[in-house]
């Protein structure tokens, strides 16, 4: 750790299950603990980018991030949709902050070109993300 950077702060579990990069976080979070996300989920990411995929992001506790860490959130989706990445389903898991983190997670999601959507339930998420690979398996391309 060199003196300008701080401990990571917040939570990440990934792990790939029926063509689906799952990812756990739980905040608030950090830059440092962007830097280290970004790190992990590349290798899982070259594993599934044969063929269009989706992720399944489970966020917990209030997973907001400082604007650096939100800069950083967008350009490593920007360059997720390059290795097939074709859409992202968010399942928020504390009620009492859903509006907020979906709010925010908006923000991010609007400025990339990736369909997005939220839910509350996880299987409703997996079947959505399913449909977006399968429409975008049929049409050669990513769907966005």
């Amino acid at each position: 750790m060199t003196p300008h950077q701080f401990p990571s702060h917040g939570k990440l579990q990934l792990s790939i299950s029926e063509g689906l990069l799952i990812i756990e976080g739980e905040g608030p979070a950090n830059i440092e603990m962007i830097m280290e996300y970004q790190a992990r989920v590349q290798s899982y990411r070259e594993l599934l980018k044969e063929k269009p995929w989706g992720s399944l992001v489970l966020l917990k506790g209030i997973p907001l991030l400082p604007i650096e860490a939100k800069q950083a959130m967008i350009t490593t989706i920007r360059h997720a949709t390059t290795l097939n990445l074709v859409a992202t389903a968010v399942v928020i898991a504390d009620p009492h902050y859903a509006t907020t983190v979906e709010s925010f997670w908006t923000s991010i999601y609007e400025n990339t070109e990736l369909p997005y959507a939220f839910f509350t339930n996880i299987d409703e998420a997996k079947q959505w993300l399913h449909h977006q690979i399968s429409q975008s398996e049929r049409n050669g391309t990513n769907v966005y």
